[in-house]
């Protein structure tokens, strides 16, 4: 279509063919008013110009160090074209089997970093590859191509029969020999492509760009990932039925193999994100494994709540068995200091009731000494009944109850030591022997009880 020395809108004279693909090339040109070389990428089929302008839009806006972006977009005799900075380094394309492990750790952060930047944007390359990065002077790697024509390029070294079957399940763009497993059609039905691929196929394809920097050649040869879900058969011994990675070259350390392995994990969930490379990359390690069953948030949520739950209810039935536990206790505690206090109440009460029970006369005649003894016993008693703490409020009724009796009773008894003094001082105007005594010994008594009686 085009050849050196055109002039593109009259201003990029077109200096060399140094790349392309079957729906694009790319030439270096000299910018006629600025007298700077660019890289122009030139579509020679354009089915949509106005998807061809809405990815344009959504390309020239990235804003990462490890993105390539192009300056802006001119057509030229309705032959749209991309307007880029010229990078001299060329691509990563050229440094395939030639890159020491320092170098090759670098690649996979800029790369990894890059991709973390489109991921996060809900934006799937589709085509990474050695060819797509770019090597800028300072020796940064960056991602470009973002396949703003969407046809389906790299498909030329496929049979009719491959490309054929691709396009009939719409698989999107990309090229075959870096794409993942979930990328290819099932001949028999069993397995559908995803309509949007996954971010993680990203990741399978950084893994294949990989092995083959250290390599020299793709894991998988031209079918890539179909050859890991056991779709396609032919005798090259690079091609392996199954899941099975070739092995890689021994100069390299485990870190880096363990990574390019993960990334080619076969199914999309036991592969690592992008950010989770860019940042292990830093140190030269693989990331963590990822989880192959991933829990919701919800379920966490609603497993936590529920946990939660179980622990409230255990908390509240402890709780529960606590309090009973410590009822029964004071429950106990209560029976044994009302035992306590009945016995010391009943004790006093048989006193009372022994001294009720006495004659008089016997009383009188033994001057009421060892009766009055008994009775302030008792009170006594009924007194440190009625001191003690934390007795039952029947009890301590109970308890009132029976001193109200026997005080009653002290009361009956101290009349009559009262009136028995006044007879014994009647008997001494009569003479009889011992009655000054009897009335003395009365009138001591007297003073002994009256801090027991109300009546005095």
């Amino acid at each position: 279509m085009f050849k050196e020395g055109d002039i593109l809108c009259s201003r990029y004279k077109l200096k060399g063919h140094f790349d392309g693909g079957g729906y694009s090339s790319v030439w270096l040109a000299t910018d006629l008013i600025a007298r700077t070389d660019f890289a122009l990428k030139i579509y020679d089929d354009v089915e949509s110009m106005e998807e061809f302008r809405r990815g344009y839009s959504l390309v020239v806006n990235f804003n990462h160090s490890n993105i390539f972006t192009p300056l802006s977009y001119e057509i030229h005799n309705g032959v749209p074209f991309l307007v880029m900075t010229y990078c001299p380094n060329g691509s990563a394309k050229s440094k395939i089997g030639k890159m020491d492990e320092n170098e090759i750790w670098k690649f996979v952060h800029d790369v990894a970093a890059g991709l973390a930047y489109l991921h996060d944007r809900g934006i799937v390359h589709q085509d990474i590859k050695p060819g797509n990065i770019l090597i800028d002077d300072d020796g940064k790697y960056m991602i470009t191509d973002f396949d703003i024509s969407t046809r389906q390029e790299g498909t030329r070294n496929m049979t009719a029969r491959q490309v054929e079957a691709m396009q009939n399940y719409n698989y999107g763009s990309g090229t075959p020999n870096y794409m993942a497993a979930e990328r290819w059609p099932d001949a028999n039905g069993g397995y559908w492509p995803a309509a949007t691929p996954y971010s993680a196929s990203d990741i399978w394809s950084l893994g294949a760009t990989l092995f083959e920097l250290i390599e020299g050649h793709v894991p998988f040869g031209e079918t890539g990932g179909a050859y890991q879900r056991g779709l396609c058969r032919d005798d090259n011994p690079r091609h392996r039925k199954g899941d099975a990675i070739p092995k890689m070259a021994s100069n390299y350390s485990k870190e880096l193999k363990k990574l390019v392995r993960m990334c080619l994990a076969k199914d999309t969930w036991n592969r690592p994100k992008a950010q989770q490379i860019a940042e292990a990359a830093v140190y030269h390690k693989a990331p963590p494994m990822p989880n192959p069953n991933p829990i919701p948030k919800w379920v966490k949520y609603i497993s936590a709540a529920c946990i939660i739950l179980v622990l409230s209810c255990l908390a509240y039935f402890a709780w529960e068995k606590f309090k009973q536990i410590k009822e029964e206790e004071t429950r106990k505690e209560q029976l044994m200091r009302d035992n306590n206090y009945s016995i010391i109440v009943n004790n006093a009460t048989k006193i009372v009731r022994e001294q009720a029970s006495l004659i008089d006369d016997v009383k009188k005649k033994d001057y009421a000494a060892p009766h009055v003894g008994q009775l302030i016993e008792a009170a006594i008693l009924y007194q440190q009944a009625m001191r003690l703490d934390s007795i039952s409020d029947s009890t301590r009724i109970a308890g009132e109850g029976r001193w109200q009796m026997a005080q009653e009773l002290i009361n009956i008894e101290y009349k009559h030591i009262q009136d028995w003094e006044k007879d014994y001082r009647e008997m001494v105007k009569y003479g009889m022997e011992d009655a000054a005594k009897a009335a003395d010994s009365m009138k001591v008594r007297l003073r002994e009880l009256s801090p027991f009686t109300t009546t005095n």
